[in-house]
């Protein structure tokens, strides 16, 4: 059985600046270790499954994103408490 890991997301905007336009995601999975984790970005989703070292649980979580993100220009660093992704809009607009 999985459990639903807590995210916590915000979002910068703003239609001329790219270094403006992220999404900012933070998936609290302590105790994950890199070879315990995977993690699929993709253009209008994001799909995780981590395996924890000191619990016999699974944490599954999906994600589909309201427009198109730049996964080349996104970045994802890796914490012994979480996973932090900072996500690159595709389309520089005021919000999405």
């Amino acid at each position: 059985m999985s459990v639903t890991p807590e995210v916590l997301w915000a979002q910068r905007s703003s239609k001329t600046d790219a270094a403006r336009n992220y999404i900012y995601l933070t998936i609290a999975v302590p105790d994950v270790p890199p070879s315990g984790l995977e993690l699929h970005l993709g253009p209008r989703s994001l799909d995780f499954t981590g395996h924890p070292e000191s619990a016999k649980k699974t944490y599954r979580l999906e994600l589909e994103f309201f427009a198109e993100i730049n996964e080349k220009e996104s970045k994802i660093h890796h914490t012994a408490r979480n996973i932090r992704l900072k996500l690159a809009k595709k389309v520089l607009d005021e919000s999405y």
